[in-house]
């Protein structure tokens, strides 16, 4: 067994609704952001229904893929207020102070449709709001902090009547083509490319009252968030399980039967189980093979033949055929675009 597992939480369906919304205005269906998903149009707009984390990131990757806008956070992002984020939200809309607001929603983050762990820590007169997504969240991981930093951003003008001064923002994400937009959302110096996905803003901020503060309501509120987190508990991640024990081979790849037998279940069980997820051993395996190539292109000088070798491809025209449906592009012309000499 791996020694670690991420532990992930069920997600209210409320982003994925909106998500659908703002689809639908640019000529995408419900249907098609759906589809391969299992999950019925009607679930989105049940405010009861939660969905696996997993299900939900494959959803959100999705509408990544198919959005013909690529700042697709940005846009859901502008539209959330606090009152979208169910009893968490009006928990924090009574806190008394900014303070208290933050302090609230890094312990009951999971109450949102949120993909990310937070964390506040304050160091001296600076404050971090930290995020960081328990999983790799590939190429939804852009719109994931768009859209949570720009809720943020604008909520505080809501909450407070004064609009939150940044002295800089970081992301774990290279620089996207519209980083204007960037500028225009966040009004302080951006960092791509960081260790972390944060906001640093000025410790004065905590101080700040929350015009609705109303205390009795806070406790309500919080009564409902910790109700609501132990009758829906982090779960242990099956699928970070699975892809370390595929890596856990010197050479090649672990097979499925193999895991299910280092997990001490079925091979129709890990499949079951991996389904009610949203994936499979398959798709894991073709994720792993992707991100291996990837890096090798990129950080290494290996030939194609080479990283077909190690991706346990059979030759290198097998591994220029998936990779050009992984990414679009084949390996030559992926590393031409990185600026890797060849």
């Amino acid at each position: 067994m791996p020694t670690r597992s991420a532990t992930l939480w069920p997600i209210p369906v409320q982003l994925l609704a909106i998500i659908a919304t703002e689809l639908k205005q640019h000529g995408i269906s419900t249907q098609d952001l759906l589809a391969g998903s299992g999950i019925a149009e009607e679930m989105l707009f049940d405010p009861e229904q939660l969905l696996p984390y997993r299900a939900t990131l494959s959803i959100l990757q999705r509408a990544c893929t198919i959005s013909p806008i690529p700042h697709l956070g940005f846009s859901i992002g502008a539209k959330q207020t606090p009152s979208g984020w169910g009893m968490l939200g009006y928990g924090i809309n009574c806190c008394a102070t900014v303070e208290d607001a933050l302090n609230m929603a890094v312990q009951y983050h999971r109450v949102s449709s949120t993909f990310v762990e937070a964390e506040l820590r304050r160091k001296d007169d600076l404050l971090y709001w930290i995020s960081r997504p328990p999983v790799d969240l590939g190429m939804a991981l852009p719109c994931v902090i768009e859209e949570e930093f720009a809720s943020l951003c604008r909520s505080t003008p809501l909450l407070t009547g004064q609009k939150p001064r940044l002295l800089e923002a970081h992301f774990q994400y290279p620089e996207p083509d519209y980083v204007a937009l960037y500028h225009e959302v966040f009004d302080c110096p951006l960092i791509f490319s960081s260790d972390t996905n944060q906001l640093v803003l000025s410790a004065d901020i905590l101080q700040q009252p929350i015009l609705q503060a109303n205390p009795l309501s806070v406790a309500a509120a919080e009564r409902l968030c910790i109700e609501f987190l132990a009758a829906h508990p982090t779960t242990a991640d099956l699928v970070m399980d699975v892809r370390q024990l595929i890596l856990e081979q010197q050479h090649g790849y672990l097979d499925e039967e193999s895991i299910a037998e280092k997990l001490n279940i079925t091979s129709r069980t890990l499949r079951n189980r991996l389904s009610r997820l949203g994936t499979s051993y398959q798709t894991i395996l073709n994720d792993l093979k992707e991100q291996v190539a990837r890096n090798d292109l990129l950080k290494s000088s290996l030939t194609i033949a080479d990283i077909a070798d190690r991706t346990g491809f059979s030759d290198s025209r097998s591994l220029r055929r998936a990779f050009k449906k992984w990414t679009g592009m084949t390996p030559d012309e992926f590393r031409r675009q990185n600026g890797v000499k060849q």
